[in-house]
C-alpha cells in the first residue's frame, strides 16, 4: 500500500489507475519515474499517456520503498499491485485514502491525484504542466477541480 501512495502522489495519479499498473508501464531509472497510463478512468477519454516525475526532492527512502517494490515483479506484463477483483481494488483506495487522512488532514482532499495537484499548484507550477499530469485537455477543466484558484 506504502508504494502505492508514493507513485500515486510523485505523478499525481488516481489510485485506481497506479493500483491497475503492470511492470511495463513504469519506468524507473536514476532519480526519473515515468508511468504510462494503458487502463483506467482517464484512459477512456482520451487514451494512453505517459508522466514524467523525478524523486531528486524526495525523502532518499521513497526510493528505496518503489525499488524494493518493483524488484518483486519480474514480468513486464504482471501487475505491480496484483488485486484479483475490482472489489478488492476499491477496499485498497478505501484503506490508501483513510490511512492518507489519519498521516495528515491536508492530505483529505478528495483524491491522492487532486491533493498532489493542488501542492504542485501551490508551488507555482504552471497550469501547462499540471495538465500533463492530470490529463487535461482544457485549463478549463483543471480550474473545475479547483486545482488552481484564482
Amino acid at each position: 500500500m506504502k508504494t502505492a501512495i508514493l507513485i500515486a502522489w510523485l505523478v499525481a495519479g488516481r489510485v485506481g489507475d497506479i493500483l491497475q499498473l503492470q511492470r511495463c508501464d513504469l519506468d524507473r531509472s536514476g532519480a526519473n519515474l515515468k508511468v504510462t497510463y494503458r487502463r483506467g478512468k482517464t484512459i477512456a477519454i482520451c487514451g494512453p499517456y505517459t508522466t514524467p516525475s523525478s524523486l531528486l526532492d524526495a525523502p532518499p527512502q521513497w526510493a528505496k520503498i518503489i525499488d524494493e517494490h518493483l524488484a518483486t515483479v519480474t514480468q513486464p506484463h504482471h501487475f505491480i499491485f496484483p488485486a484479483a477483483s475490482e472489489e478488492e481494488r476499491k477496499k485498497l483506495r478505501s484503506q490508501i485514502r483513510d490511512a492518507l487522512r489519519i498521516a495528515d488532514k491536508r492530505l483529505a482532499c478528495p483524491s491522492i491525484r487532486i491533493g498532489a495537484l493542488r501542492t504542485m499548484a501551490e508551488n507555482d507550477v504552471p497550469n501547462s504542466t499540471l495538465m500533463l499530469f492530470s490529463g487535461h485537455t482544457t485549463e478549463r477543466m483543471l480550474l473545475r477541480y479547483s486545482i488552481r484558484r484564482g
